[in-house]
């Protein structure tokens, strides 16, 4: 049997139409549990597997499934995302230790996303964001990034920043390693920071340490101390934030094309709690 601490239970919440469904079809892929990913026009998604579902291409009920990655087993919660069906939302985030709140790269908070940003936050559930659709015409991560910075204030907590060919993600740049890659059918290759996204970068990065350091008494004194936090610093203060609901990452790429989605993996894998870590602070917090 396999320590719970080696497990993640994960729900895909989110304004309807913005991809939770593709997401997990694309997770599943990645982990390979399928070996081809299905289409919500076709009607050939592990999730969507009801009549109703496939003949109306939206999701109804809630759907389950597991992978494994790197060691872990995550079990993933498909939450439908029309408003008729925000109470079964509310049940998959009493059994899910955390929640990745899939929205588009709109350049601004969809309905269906703010609503699950407020009640993971108003009831301390962890949660990251995943900005979908990077694929879209006119998708802008950054935009999106500042409207929800504009809302949520020091919660939000970017972690990357998607390198892109005109509408096409072809890599992305971690702020957390401050290192830039390019996707290859092989895998990812290291390139240089683009000089397009430098401004974005020093931006963005400002932020992520900020919200970082906020979460550790020891992290605040030394980055107002003016030194530079550590990757495992920073890596440090956003788990601690995540727990808690304090600390929101947010992450970029293209389900549909599956791009972005091995990290979403291994950041879910990083930074999101643990059962035994959910019961702890449970316990302790009465």
């Amino acid at each position: 049997m396999r320590e719970a601490a080696k497990i993640r239970n994960i729900a895909l919440i989110g304004h309807s139409g913005e991809g939770k469904t593709s997401t997990a079809e694309a997770m599943l892929f990645c982990a390979k549990v399928i070996d081809r990913m299905g289409k919500i026009t076709d009607g050939n998604t592990v999730m969507d597997f009801d009549a109703e579902e496939i003949a109306r291409h939206i999701s109804i009920s809630l759907a389950i499934a597991n992978l494994e990655w790197d060691g872990y087993k995550i079990n993933l919660i498909d939450v439908p995302g029309f408003f008729d069906f925000e109470g079964e939302m509310i049940q998959a985030l009493k059994v899910a230790d955390g929640a990745v709140i899939v929205t588009s790269a709109v350049g601004e908070i969809t309905v269906g996303t703010e609503k699950a940003i407020d009640y993971c936050i108003k009831n301390h559930i962890p949660a990251m964001i995943f900005i979908n659709q990077m694929d879209k015409e006119n998708a802008n991560y950054v935009d999106t990034v500042e409207a929800l910075k504009a809302k949520y204030l020091n919660k939000i907590a970017p972690i990357q920043i998607p390198v892109m060919d005109g509408n096409k993600m072809t890599g992305y740049v971690s702020l957390i390693s401050e290192k830039a890659y390019e996707f290859k059918d092989s895998g990812r290759v290291e390139i240089d920071i683009p000089a397009n996204l430098k401004a974005d970068f020093d931006n963005l990065k400002e932020s992520l340490k900020e919200v970082a350091a906020s979460n550790d008494d020891d992290l605040m004194t030394k980055y107002f101390d003016g030194e530079e936090l550590t990757k495992d610093e920073i890596i440090l203060g956003l788990s601690k934030g995540v727990a808690v609901a304090d600390a929101i990452p947010v992450l970029a790429g293209s389900a549909f094309y599956n791009k972005g989605i091995i990290n979403l993996l291994n950041q879910i894998i990083r930074l999101f709690p643990s059962p035994v870590e959910k019961e702890f602070k449970a316990t302790k917090d009465g």
